[in-house]
């Protein structure tokens, strides 16, 4: 679970009060809320009481609330974004003394250009000074040592190399299909080739040579097939949850 900055915590503890009074007020169970969006009671009650400890990421929090609200019968896109999802960083007691390490160490490289310098300079001062060693007697072009060396020095034939078997480009191949709507986060080989949600009936096909990486925030509602396989939903309904895809799956 993530930990969640002092603006958003506040803020999730006033939206989360708000949809308990609205589902209190039309006299609905969390019971029933979890039957329309699909996400678990136990979230549902962590998010009605502010709990960020028990919730996901921030992005999956917004999911929540825009659900939790068109179930209600409100406008969750609008409710939704009144929740910020990106992370501020947290003031540390040692960033004062980050900040006084960084004037001493802004000379270090002053110095290291210096060394350098020296390091050069004597190296051509060794050049310079370095004796010229004498060349060697010039051979006749006809004589039998200079016939003899050039038959030495011509290389011997050599055999053609056999060519490189090739290998796939792509051997992951994830194809995705959405039967309903969820949040995604595709990474492969350490680079996120998507963020963000895709609707349902929606398919969508990824391609890594070494790993990729599919996390949802509706595992029940997204269908993989890797390398043309048989389908398979990453999960459960409402669930987060996110696999890895590799040549040796």
């Amino acid at each position: 679970m993530n930990q969640l900055n002092l603006a958003q915590t506040e803020q999730l503890k006033e939206i989360g009060a708000h949809l308990r009074q609205l589902r209190q007020e039309q006299s609905i169970s969390t019971e029933e809320v979890a039957a329309k969006t699909f996400i678990p009671s136990r979230l549902l009650k962590a998010l009605e009481e502010g709990q960020s400890d028990q919730l996901p990421e921030p992005i999956f929090i917004q999911g929540f609330i825009r659900r939790y609200a068109d179930a209600l019968d409100q406008d969750g896109n609008a409710l939704a974004k009144t929740f910020p999802t990106s992370l501020l960083p947290v003031k540390s007691q040692t960033d004062a003394q980050e900040a006084s390490s960084i004037t001493s160490s802004s000379l270090l490289p002053y110095v290291a250009y210096i060394l350098l310098l020296i390091t050069a300079a004597s190296g051509l001062v060794y050049l310079i000074n370095k004796p010229q060693t004498a060349k060697p007697p010039i051979q006749r072009q006809n004589s039998p040592i200079a016939q003899q060396q050039q038959t030495l020095a011509k290389p011997a034939p050599s055999s053609p190399a056999p060519p490189k078997a090739s290998q796939p480009s792509s051997p992951i191949q994830v194809s995705v299909s959405l039967k309903d709507e969820s949040w995604l986060r595709v990474v492969a080989d350490g680079k996120t080739q998507f963020e963000g949600t895709l609707t349902k009936g929606k398919q969508q096909t990824w391609k890594a040579k070494k790993q990729l990486t599919i996390r949802a925030g509706n595992a029940g509602a997204v269908l993989t097939s890797f390398n043309q396989g048989e389908p398979k939903l990453l999960g459960n309904l409402g669930d987060v949850k996110e696999v890895t895809f590799s040549p040796d799956n």
